[in-house]
């Protein structure tokens, strides 16, 4: 089981890097002196992880949009 994991996850991998160096072959001709960046040095940048995103807990977002809808209250009722 684990070398059909390593095959799965190689496999996958490659998968990624030939998706990135498609991105990279169209982008090449509109790169510049300045712009330019190395194949290896795009594929790492698409194969770092994405930022974890942080989600609020239901009673978080409750109270955060109670301000909210009182925060409107108030201004509809000043007019």
């Amino acid at each position: 089981m684990e070398f059909e994991n390593t095959m799965v996850i190689h496999a996958l991998e490659k998968e990624v890097e030939r998706a990135a160096w498609d991105i990279w072959i169209a982008k090449y001709p509109d790169f510049t002196e300045e712009t330019f960046i190395s194949f290896s040095d795009f594929l790492s940048l698409q194969m770092k992880p994405n930022e974890v995103k942080v989600f609020k807990s239901d009673e978080e977002i409750l109270d955060e949009m109670l301000k909210v809808v009182s925060q409107y209250e108030s201004r509809k009722g000043g007019q």
